[in-house]
């Protein structure tokens, strides 16, 4: 039984070094999202209350809408 289980560990060490760190984007991926709060300030800012909390709070109001969005992508 010790066999299986040192096998089961040993197995499980090269698919947690794959792991990308929690956090991580690529470039790519950074670059979509800024389009992405892009489009919804173009959309939202014509609401006046989107208005006031983007002028507010800046970049930041945009990047936490877009975060918070169920279907973000």
């Amino acid at each position: 039984m010790t066999s299986t289980d040192e096998n089961l560990s040993t197995d499980a060490a090269p698919r947690l070094r794959r792991r990308p760190l929690t956090g991580y984007q690529n470039p790519q991926e950074q670059e979509r999202r800024k389009r992405a709060q892009q489009r919804l300030k173009e959309v939202y800012s014509s609401i006046p209350w989107y208005k006031e909390q983007g002028e507010k709070d800046g970049d930041l109001f945009w990047k936490a809408l877009h975060d918070s969005a169920v279907l973000r992508d």
